[in-house]
């Protein structure tokens, strides 16, 4: 666990680009995030905890710049029946938990580390996930040298982009070691 409790995101890469859910090839735009100059020399590969993977979170550069800020980072995911709600849209917490993997993942990319830790998340709900895929965009606003703030906003990509949530994610800056940075 990183500061006040919250989960330390640890990004590794996993199985040649495949999530868990997903065999299909993965395509140019996918990423591996959390090491230094990942975005360009590793792009066939991605990353994940095994939960990520169990959800098949699938990782995507953005490539236009937003408002001067380059970096953005897009987490996708399929919407699977399991992870259905009684009333059969997306489970508000698996919405949570992609919010808080986009946010981080922004901010370990922008950050040039391997590992950041959640501290505060702030998340409105807007619109259920009905379709899918869904898609989160992280896009870092703050970087310093210990903690950093992403604004991600969340779509349901088989509605017509139907904005579902927008959130934002405050993450500590952690060492490969999972100590605080103090640089």
């Amino acid at each position: 666990m990183g500061p006040a409790g919250s989960a330390v995101v640890r990004t590794r890469p996993f199985d040649e680009g495949k999530s868990a859910c997903d065999t299909a090839a993965v395509s140019e735009g996918d990423v591996s995030v959390g090491s230094v100059g990942s975005l360009g020399t590793e792009s066939r590969r991605s990353v994940g905890t095994a939960f990520q993977r169990f959800l098949g979170l699938r990782w995507k550069a953005v490539n236009d710049v937003n408002d001067g800020v380059a970096g953005a980072i897009a987490v996708e995911m399929d919407i699977a029946e399991g992870l259905r709600g009684p009333a059969g849209f997306l489970e508000g917490g698996v919405v949570s938990t992609l919010v808080d993997v986009a946010g981080a993942s922004a901010i370990a990319t922008a950050a040039g580390v391997a590992m950041v830790a959640t501290e505060h998340i702030s998340l409105s709900f807007l619109a259920p996930g009905r379709v899918g895929p869904v898609r989160a965009t992280g896009v870092p606003l703050r970087i310093g040298k210990q903690a950093g703030v992403a604004e991600v906003k969340v779509v349901d990509t088989g509605k017509d982009n139907r904005l579902m949530a927008i959130a934002l994610v405050t993450v500590r800056v952690l060492s490969s070691s999972g100590s605080s940075n103090s640089a």
